[in-house]
């Protein structure tokens, strides 16, 4: 009978205790999200979030990201045709985009983020920072819209993939958000690219937009846009 009592009373605090520790660890969001992560944490104490563009880990991105490595940037980049191929909702992407970075930043010693998005990554990522808690807006030193479309609508859609023409009339418009925004952007078109947005952006002292030559691939001259994002 004592014995009994005595697990009785020592299994609860056992199972108690572990769920504390098991609940108090930090999951890695890599297990949860379409990612690719750097090889190394960088030289730099800046992590760079990159979002790639609606064709997911191509050919682009991957030799985009490349470029972020080669000069001591720790990168993590989200496979937007994997994420949004079910619509999320602004807010459910800045939760998983703050737990992403939140993470890496700590786990890599990193004091600060850049956010760049390429096409419908761009689409979707002037709305992060408002989504955002304070205190990791603060640590944004900069945002970079590599080919930004007019509108979005948080969701892969195949008929945006296969066609030619801007759409201009998704759910989510770019310019306002563009507008509101207070912190250093940098937004980069093709000068061969018709999209809306290379010919209607009003300058404010927060937006920085950059020509390139080139069509939606910049020429492949991934140099060029790494200069022009961290410059």
């Amino acid at each position: 009978m004592k014995m009994t009592l005595r697990y009785m009373i020592i299994c609860p605090i056992f199972m108690f205790t572990s769920s504390f520790y098991a609940s108090s660890q930090v999951v890695n969001p890599a297990k949860d999200l379409p990612l690719e992560v750097s090889k190394t944490k960088g030289s730099l104490e800046v992590l760079v979030l990159y979002l790639t563009g609606d064709g997911g880990w191509n050919d682009f991105n991957q030799q985009m990201t490349q470029q972020f490595e080669k000069k001591g940037y720790g990168m993590v980049a989200l496979n937007t045709r994997k994420y949004f191929w079910d619509e999320k909702s602004p807010q459910v992407f800045a939760n998983d985009m703050e737990h992403l970075c939140n993470y890496y930043m700590k786990a890599w010693g990193k004091s600060s983020l850049i956010i760049v998005g390429y096409s419908f990554g761009a689409d979707v990522g002037i709305f992060l920072p408002r989504f955002l808690s304070a205190n990791l807006q603060q640590k944004i030193s900069r945002m970079v819209l590599i080919s930004p479309s007019a509108s979005t609508d948080f969701e892969i859609k195949l008929s945006d993939m296969v066609g030619e023409n801007e759409n201009l009339s998704r759910k989510y418009k770019l310019e306002p958000e563009i507008a509101k925004n207070k912190l250093p952007l940098i937004c980069i078109f093709g000068d061969s690219e018709e999209l809306r947005l290379k010919n209607s952006l009003k300058s404010n002292k927060n937006l920085t937009t950059h020509i390139l030559p080139g069509d939606h691939r910049y020429n492949n001259n991934f140099d060029l846009l790494l200069k022009t994002i961290v410059q």
